[in-house]
């Protein structure tokens, strides 16, 4: 378990009186059920949290706010998640992440880089603002990596479709889905922070909050606008695949053309019958040849010609 002072810009405690200041309390689910009492969250709390994963949530109760979010993270085309348990009451604000440490603990410092309004009023709620700012912040960033990685592949196809182009856009797009479930419940967390029902949240911070709405409703926005995105270079793959096909049966075409009067030759003069043109000159080999050649390359011009060729 962490404890860090938020009246004392973050000072790293160890035995402190809970009731007493304000403070940042980092700790695993088994420490948090332990406790339970010294912290004042009661039985409904235990029955949320045992509940395994979850997406998005949030639950008031008398006295505190249980928020249940997720912190993505995305890293050599692996997307990971990590589930945190928020719990906001008048004097602290309990942190309870479910696995994955190393990546809470490099998360707990971008946010005390980042809390500014804290050094001049050091307030729970405002806390509880700057980690759910963080997280918006850091999934939007995920976001943007995947549209970076999109970006890529539709320029790969540009240059020629091939078999690992679709196996990626499928990739990218169950993990858009999965992120999506992830981001899309974060518009109810805004509408009720800032509703603010069990008055836990002070008055004058709620302003705060309703900025937050508006930075959940972006994220959701370049969401969408990703989906789309990836429908859309999986259109260029669909169609860049039908332009080689077409560019194919042109060239066979095109070379049916070409080998088409020399058929119609070989095809009357391999018949076996009487009083054939050229039957029983000397030189036939050689004129007939010679009408192949001349026919083909007559339509050789005249496919050139009409810029087919």
């Amino acid at each position: 378990m962490r404890i860090l002072d938020i009246e004392n810009n973050f000072k790293e405690e160890s035995n402190v009186d809970f009731h007493r200041g304000s403070y940042w309390i980092i700790l695993n689910e088994i420490e948090a059920m332990e406790r339970k009492r010294e912290f004042k969250i009661d039985q409904c709390y235990c029955e949320e949290a045992m509940q395994g994963f979850q997406p998005s949530k949030i639950t008031f109760f008398d006295g505190f706010i249980f928020i249940s979010i997720n912190l993505l993270d995305y890293k050599e085309s692996q997307l990971n998640t990590l589930e945190l348990d928020l719990i906001l009451t008048k004097e602290n604000v309990l942190m309870i992440p479910k696995k994955n440490m190393l990546l809470i603990n490099t998360f707990i410092d971008e946010v005390i880089k980042c809390s500014y309004l804290l050094k001049k009023e050091a307030k729970c709620d405002i806390l509880v603002y700057y980690i759910l700012d963080r997280i918006i912040v850091n999934n939007y960033t995920v976001i943007s990596n995947i549209e970076v990685e999109t970006d890529r592949v539709e320029i790969s196809i540009l240059k020629g479709p091939k078999r690992k182009h679709i196996d990626e856009l499928i990739r990218l797009r169950r993990v858009v889905f999965k992120i999506r479930k992830y981001i899309n419940p974060l518009r109810y967390i805004g509408d009720a922070l800032v509703s603010n029902d069990n008055k836990v949240i002070n008055t004058e911070n709620a302003k705060y909050f309703e900025g937050l709405e508006s930075k959940i409703d972006k994220l959701i926005q370049a969401l969408e606008s990703l989906v789309s995105d990836i429908g859309q270079v999986r259109e260029a793959f669909e169609a860049e695949t039908a332009n080689k096909t077409n560019e194919l049966m042109k060239a066979f075409s095109l070379i049916t053309g070409i080998f088409f009067p020399v058929s119609i030759i070989t095809s009357i003069f391999g018949m076996d019958v009487k009083n054939m043109p050229l039957a029983d000159n000397d030189y036939a080999f050689y004129i007939i040849f010679a009408i192949m050649i001349i026919s083909s390359g007559i339509l050789i011009y005249f496919f050139k010609k009409k810029r087919w060729l």
